[in-house]
């Protein structure tokens, strides 16, 4: 029985349901709806329509479900699902529905606000596939057609189509996608142009990628009026990204189109100010602050043309009630200060104004106006000059305590307030009494760490924090007799210009009062708070925290309390940002600051109180940054690599190019280290720096040699450091002087070489020089295994002068009894072991040959004598034995040479007799 028309009016209605159902994803619904429908009319074709769909619908691929689901029912539901898609498959589109499904999204995303914007700009992030699609659309279609589209769909969708344009990848033809680039360049400049246009910021988002990316053959395009509406966006009533991407699009611009372009932004600003009205002089003095750091000789140019400061001061006094017009012309100037001749025109002709507006104006215009004073009396002009001719200028300990009081209303202004705050103090801090108002000022000091606690991530806060601890904690730099002489000629000028020339020697610069400030600082808790910014510093921000931490470490007393707040660890991970090859502030120059500053500390402090048992960092880390201290001082003295006034700055100079006091002091800090009983620590000084302390052994400095012999000396208290430089003597010559007593052959090898070079330095005129060498000696003489001592004794007496050197040891006088009983016992030891060797192999022989010859230069008389004058009871326990054995050496028989009884108590007294740690002697 055939249905009636009811019911194949109902069937086909239901056939319609399930077919809605399904478009919708309900799967199960539209199966549902169906079979009620065929079990009415089975043969409607309808029916058969919708369930071949539903058919179909299983083949489908998810994400073309996915896509069609959204086109036929738009929801940010339905947008998730699709960008959550995209998002775990990277952009990978089905290969045989991609083109539809990339239509789909495209045709249907533009009328559905925030969901379809985010589908757009997810879709062309993640497919290579629809960039090409979209490409593809580009070049065949009318661009702003499609343009048009992906604008009203939103800003995801822009920056989508910008990121397409600058894909050479996604096209199949360059001069295609040239092409395109520049049509949309120009749709998106009168976008920004359309009265009443709200979306800016997606403007100048799409444009800052395409000037980003091809500047140089865009910038054509930008005419007078594009340009303007660009620069208008720097109002600084715009939102601060609004700011930002026409900041970025004004640099490029700038970049290419060099001085074609500065004319047109010159022109700009003039015809802004000659308009007069507050929102034209705004807009004109914001842009003139922007581009002052971008192009400042060309933006000099205009600033100090003929009457222009003086117009503009003009309009300020005539028509400045407004508070934004008045802010947006101190920010100009505070650019300007950029440069020396702006400063100088700012002085002349603006001083009483701004004096004016730090006295009554509010917030935050005296705070700029006090800013711009500082920067103008920075540049070296006189307290009494900074107004004009006969008006009274304002003191700087005034904008000092503005600025101070500004720090302190932490609940003021916007940030910005605390930022002009802390910038007025890094220009004012470098003045001497500044300097010692604010170090010794506590709550100022607590107030600048808590800045730099809070600041996070901030470049500019942290760099101005770091700029003023600098001024108050460096010394000045010292001065060759032709710079003294430069400076002079440079003051002339600067009197004849009329400003005041800088004072010669500031008695507040001398180095009790740095000394001072650098303790205030200290006593601040600085050294924390730099650790917890470390990390996100930028170049300049790097080059002030080193020079900080070398300034602090200037003064001995002041190092324990740096190594007590983690100095040490703090450099060593500076100094291992700094070598990183991906580190944007790789510098070698500031690797060895602070290098230089983590020696300063280690020559002070005992390394096992630093590097602790737990091994983090571990003591062998910083040796390498040491090592670089060693090669060649830095051409051109600078104040951070200065020694202290009154010390060895003369000796450590020898010519006016190099300064090598860093290379002392990373001796003396690697002699520290080697003091300790660790002998991977011993090791690593022997990797990464014998090769150069070899060579400072023979330095012409007599403090460099010094500190280096001190640093062999404590190296060869380490028996696998003492084996590994000692020990490659010539086999076959050593055994030939042991077994027939000759002393024609030497010694070979690099051994006998260093050997010859300890004696030598053991023979100079410095005591510290030879207390080091000597004790070297006797420490490689009279410890460690018998068949490298009796090597080393061998290659020893290979040199003619080995026992006259040892004896005028054993008659120097040095500067006190101690330093003259130290050299006693360190050449009796080693002239103790050279007759006093273990009796096996051809020891017997050398013992005899040594004992021969201490008698045949008088060595008798000599010991003779010490044992009378010397209190020290390991000398005088030594002494009989020696002289026994000298007395009978012809008497003894080859197998009794070493029996004469001088080997008691050897080894304890070398231990006595070894450098220690700090002095290394």
């Amino acid at each position: 029985m055939s249905p009636s028309k009811e019911e194949e009016s109902r069937a086909a209605a239901l056939a319609d349901q399930a077919a809605q159902l399904l478009a919708k994803g309900q799967k199960e619904d539209a199966f549902r709806t169906l079979r009620e429908a065929g079990s009415i009319a089975p043969d409607h074709p309808r029916i058969r329509e919708v369930f071949l769909q539903l058919q179909a619908d299983n083949f489908l691929h998810p994400f073309l479900k996915l896509c069609r689901q959204y086109a036929s029912q738009p929801s940010d539901e339905h947008a998730d699902d699709v960008c959550r898609y995209l998002e775990r498959e990277h952009g990978q589109l089905p290969d045989d529905s991609a083109d539809e499904c990339v239509a789909v999204l495209l045709e249907a995303c533009a009328p559905h606000g925030v969901g379809g914007d985010r589908i757009v700009s997810t879709l062309l992030k993640y497919s290579p596939q629809a960039r090409q699609d979209l490409a593809a659309q580009l070049a065949k279609t009318t661009t702003d057609t499609l343009f048009n589209r992906l604008w009203d769909t939103g800003d995801g969708a822009i920056d989508g189509l910008a990121a397409v344009l600058v894909d050479p990848a996604a096209w199949s033809s360059e001069t295609t996608r040239q092409r395109c680039e520049g049509d949309v360049l120009m749709l998106l400049i009168a976008k920004l142009m359309e009265a009443g246009q709200d979306a800016v910021e997606r403007g100048l988002q799409g444009l800052g990628v395409l000037m980003l990316s091809d500047a140089e053959r865009l910038y054509p395009l930008v005419d007078a009026e594009g340009l303007a509406v660009i620069l208008s966006s720097l109002d600084p009533r715009t939102p601060a990204p609004v700011r930002s991407q026409a900041t970025l699009i004004t640099t490029k611009y700038l970049e290419a189109s060099k001085e074609a372009g500065q004319d047109l932004l010159f022109a700009f600003i003039r015809t802004q100010i000659d308009q007069t009205t507050p929102d034209k002089l705004i807009v004109a003095f914001a842009v003139a602050a922007v581009v002052f750091p971008l192009v400042p000789a060309s933006a000099s140019v205009l600033f100090l043309a003929e009457g222009f400061v003086e117009s503009v001061v003009g309009l300020l006094v005539r028509k400045g009630k407004s508070t934004k017009v008045r802010q947006a012309a101190l920010e100009m100037f505070s650019a300007a200060c950029l440069d020396q001749a702006c400063r100088d025109r700012i002085r002349q002709s603006c001083a009483p104004w701004l004096e004016e507006q730090v006295k009554t104006a509010p917030e935050p215009i005296a705070g700029t106006a006090a800013l711009v004073l500082a920067k103008v009396h920075g540049a070296g002009v006189p307290r009494s000059t900074m107004g004009s001719a006969g008006n009274e200028s304002m003191d700087v300990q005034r904008l000092v305590d503005k600025f101070k009081g500004m720090m302190r209303d932490e609940g003021g202004g916007d940030g910005q307030q605390q930022q002009r705050s802390i910038e007025g103090l890094a220009y004012t801090s470098a003045t001497p009494a500044v300097k010692e108002a604010l170090a010794h000022d506590p709550a100022f000091l607590a107030s600048l760490v808590r800045h730099l606690q809070q600041a996070g991530d901030q470049p500019a806060p942290i760099f101005g924090v770091l700029t003023i601890l600098a001024n108050l904690t460096q010394s000045p730099a010292r001065r060759s007799e032709e710079q003294k002489q430069m400076a002079q000629l440079r003051a002339y000028a600067n009197a004849n210009a009329g400003r005041e020339p800088p004072a010669d020697d500031d008695p507040l610069e001398d180095a009790t009062h740095v000394a001072a400030r650098c303790q205030a600082v200290l006593d601040s808790g600085v050294v924390p708070a730099l650790a917890t910014i470390a990390k996100h510093v930028t170049a300049r921000s790097m080059a002030l925290l080193v020079q900080l931490l070398l300034s602090l470490s200037q003064t001995a007393t002041h190092r324990g309390r740096l190594a007590q707040q983690g100095a040490i660890k703090l450099l060593l991970q500076l100094y291992e940002s700094l070598k990183a090859p991906s580190s944007p502030t790789q510098d070698v120059a500031l690797q060895r600051t602070a290098a230089h500053a983590l020696a300063r500390i280690l020559i002070s402090i005992d390394p096992a109180l630093v590097f602790d048992s737990s091994g983090a960092p571990p003591m062998t880390s910083a040796v390498r940054p040491l090592a670089l201290l060693l090669d060649e001082g830095e051409l051109e003295l600078s104040p951070e690599l200065s020694p202290e006034p009154g010390t060895a700055d003369r000796a450590l100079t020898p010519t006016p190019h190099h300064d090598l006091l860093p290379t002392f002091e990373a001796l003396m800090a690697l002699t520290n280290l080697a003091s300790t009983t660790d002998d991977a620590v011993a090791h690593a000084i022997r990797t990464h720096c014998w090769a150069r302390t070899e060579d400072l052994l023979l330095s012409e400095n007599i403090l460099v040699r010094q500190a280096a012999a001190e640093l062999v000396c404590n190296l060869v208290q380490s028996e696998a450091c003492a084996a590994d430089l000692f020990s490659d003597y010539d086999a076959s010559e050593t055994s030939n002087h042991g077994s027939s007593g000759s002393g024609s052959g030497s010694g070979s090898g690099s051994s006998s070489r260093r050997l010859h070079i300890l004696l030598a330095l053991a023979d100079v005129d410095d005591p510290r020089t030879r207390r080091a060498a000597s004790a070297a000696l006797a420490t490689l003489l009279g410890t460690g295994s018998p068949a490298r001592v009796r090597a080393t004794a061998d290659a020893l007496m290979t040199h003619a002068r080995a026992v006259p050197v040892l004896l005028r040891l054993c008659r120097a006088e040095a500067e006190d009894d101690d330093a003259d009983e130290a050299l006693l016992l360190r050449a009796i030891i080693c002239l103790a072991c050279l007759v006093d060797l273990p009796s096996s192999g051809p020891a017997p022989a050398l013992a005899r040959r040594a004992a021969r010859a201490i008698r045949d230069h008088g060595g008798v008389l000599v010991l003779r004598e010490a044992l009378v004058r010397s209190r020290n009871e390991q000398v005088r326990l030594l002494l009989p034995g020696l002289l026994e054995a000298v007395e009978r050496a012809d008497a003894l028989p080859d197998a009794d040479a070493g029996r004469a009884g001088a080997g008691a108590g050897v080894a304890a007294a070398v231990g006595t007799g070894a450098a220690a740690a700090g002095d290394g002697s």
